[in-house]
């Protein structure tokens, strides 16, 4: 009998040679190895799967040590192992062999201890190949290590990133609470030499050192001149107190509109031979910058210089803080600057204007009391031309007497026209408002100035509709605006010239229009026209005489009955139209 353990295997009535031939074919068919061997012997059985697994034949194996033959590793001592197997009578587990050919292969293997009729115990072993798959497991394994390897230090870079990213943040927080900080004083301080110091207060503070300067460019000198400066002796600012743009880096940055940075003076070719050297070591200054002062609006106005005893290196941090706090300072210098300027424009304006006033004033005063005082002789020569020309004189002392008395009432006129616009521009003239016709009133100015036209040879002609226009004013005012423009018309007319006065309504309005074909008025001269003295013609040998005030009293007049009045020409030569607008009443039935 053979026996598994106290299991019965085989019977002693069957064949037992057949048997086993049979379970031999059997065998040989497995893909996997499996032989058997002796306990304390050698390999007894070897089927076709063995050989190609391990490339032994079965005349190689069989009678050889399994564990020799195949360098079996095991997990532990092999004499514990086959005490194990002894008393257990099986084992499984995964175990490391070598092949004919030297390559390390692994395999899965199950070993059962059998007992044959002789009583000797033989193992049966199945060896299955687990080589790729092993290698995948351990590939595998490799990988997720390596994963986990990455992944832990790719957790500790980010940590160190997110420690960098807080600290960069902290400082952008610095940098931002820093800028509010001085954007605030400087919008509650707005005196300069405050301004100045918070600005070299910060730029020193956040560049680590002690020692600064501002310098503004001066533009008479065309020098920069020290404003404020901090921890540098005297001998630095009375060297530095007013330098050329040709001079140090603080010249360059200005000429060239960029930061300047010297990290070694002594290596430095700005300051090589320099008398700037012997200044800067003196003051143990061995690195510096120099920031130009420019503002949004592209102006530059000065530098911003920090000095450090050692050879420094900027930060990116302090690079910007350094480019946003000249910014800043540039603007607020700017706008300061700039305020203070219209401050000082603005005073100097309103002084002008009080001077104005004044001179305005004593000029009205002036005129007022010329006119009086004027007009009383006059009053005296008039009386005693009017006698005259009652007398009987011989022809040529007519002719005489006629001139006198048309300058007289020339120069009466001219008296007459200061004194009206000196009541104007005092609001001195009283309204005399009444109800009348202008139509009516029109036609009376035209006939009492027909025979001044006829004498110049120019025609007068007058246009009206049928039905009256009634307005309320003060005809007597109303006679002289419309009168004046008559005058101004002849003045301009040469021989053979027509003027035309129109009286028109439209809605509730009156319009008197008075038109000619003479000179004509220059399309620049137009918005000056009805101030007063103003005349196309100011030099002093002009043609027609006056003092350029007949427009400005008619304007004056015209805006006293809520009115206005208004010229165009189409230029020099073509003649003009001056339009003056009145409110009018209803047309009577």
């Amino acid at each position: 009998m053979y026996r598994c353990g106290n299991r019965r295997v085989i019977s002693d009535t069957e064949d037992t040679d057949e048997i086993l031939a049979l379970q031999e074919k059997m065998l040989d068919l497995s893909n996997d190895a499996i032989f058997a061997w002796k306990l304390n012997g050698g390999i007894i059985y070897w089927n076709d799967g063995a050989s190609k697994l391990y490339g032994y034949t079965k005349r190689e194996a069989v009678g050889t040590s399994s564990h020799s033959l195949l360098q079996a590793e095991y997990p532990s001592d092999p004499h514990e192992f086959i005490t194990v197997l002894n008393e257990k009578g099986e084992w499984s587990g995964n175990l490391e062999h070598v092949t004919k050919a030297g390559k390390k292969i692994v395999v899965e293997a199950r070993r059962q201890v059998i007992v044959n009729s002789r009583q000797q115990k033989i193992v049966l072993e199945t060896n299955r190949d687990i080589t790729e798959q092993t290698r995948i497991a351990v590939q595998s394994q490799q990988d997720r290590n390596r994963i986990l390897a990455n992944a832990l230090r790719l957790k500790d870079d980010l940590l160190l990133l997110l420690m960098a990213a807080k600290n960069d943040l902290a400082a952008e927080v610095e940098t931002l609470n820093t800028l509010y900080k001085l954007n605030s004083n400087f919008i509650v301080k707005r005196d300069l030499p405050t301004v100045y110091s918070e600005i070299l207060h910060a730029a020193i503070t956040e560049t680590h050192t002690s020692k600064g300067s501002i310098q503004l460019f001066d533009e008479d000198s065309r020098k920069l001149i020290i404003i404020l400066s901090h921890g540098l002796s005297g001998k630095f600012q009375e060297y530095y107190s007013c330098i050329g743009l040709d001079a140090g880096s603080c010249g360059k940055a200005y000429q060239r509109k960029r930061r300047i940075i010297v990290k070694d003076v002594r290596l430095s070719p700005i300051f090589k031979d320099k008398p700037a050297l012997s200044v800067l070591l003196s003051d143990d200054i061995l690195s510096e910058q120099s920031t130009p002062l420019i503002s949004s609006s592209g102006k530059i106005v000065g530098v911003l210089n920090t000095y450090y005893s050692e050879t420094k290196s900027f930060s990116d941090r302090e690079i910007r803080l350094l480019d946003m706090i000249a910014r800043l300072a540039a603007d607020v210098i700017e706008r300061t600057n700039t305020e203070y300027a219209l401050l000082q424009s603005e005073q100097n304006a309103l002084k002008l204007v009080e001077e104005l006033k004044k001179s305005d004033k004593n000029k009205n005063v002036f005129l007022n009391t010329l006119s009086h005082e004027l007009r009383n002789p006059l009053a005296t020569i008039v009386t005693g031309l009017s006698l005259m020309d009652m007398l009987e004189i011989n022809p040529k002392n007519r002719e005489t007497l006629d001139i006198v008395i048309r300058q007289t009432r020339q120069l009466r006129r001219l008296i007459d026209d200061l004194l009206d616009l000196t009541r104007l521009t005092n609001n001195k003239i009283k309204l005399k408002k009444e109800q009348f016709d202008l139509n009516k009133l029109a036609q009376a100015v035209v006939r009492d100035n027909t025979l001044i036209f006829q004498e110049r040879d120019v025609d007068l002609d007058i246009e009206m509709g049928d039905r009256p226009v009634f307005i309320t004013a003060d005809p007597v005012r109303i006679s002289q605006i419309i009168g004046n423009l008559l005058n101004n018309s002849l003045k301009f007319s040469k021989a053979g010239g027509k003027t035309t006065l129109s009286v028109k309504t439209h809605d509730s309005s009156a319009f008197v229009i008075v038109k000619d074909n003479g000179k004509g008025i220059d399309a620049k001269f137009l918005p000056e026209l009805f101030e007063p003295f103003k005349q196309a013609d100011s030099s002093l040998d002009r043609q027609n005489g006056g003092l350029g005030l007949g427009l400005s009293i008619v304007k004056g007049i015209a805006e006293l009955h809520g009115g206005s009045v208004s010229a165009y020409s189409d230029g020099i030569g073509k003649g003009a139209q001056f339009t003056i607008f009145l409110p009018a009443m209803c047309p009577a039935e």
